[in-house]
């Protein structure tokens, strides 16, 4: 949820895994969906949250 919140503050949008389970099975996922067509902005978006990701779990 760390990471939820901080990608947020970027205006980046996804679902935690732990919403897709009512156990905490799936706490360490995420779930990305688009429904938009591929460009340089969600590309740079994907790559932010996956710099997110790594300053936050090192």
């Amino acid at each position: 949820m760390d990471v939820f919140q901080k990608a947020r503050q970027k205006g980046i949008s996804f679902m935690p895994g732990v919403l897709c389970s009512t156990t905490d099975r799936y706490r360490h996922c995420l779930r990305l969906n688009c429904g938009i067509s591929w460009s340089d902005e969600l590309e740079s978006s994907i790559a932010q949250l996956g710099r997110i990701i790594c300053t936050m779990h090192k």
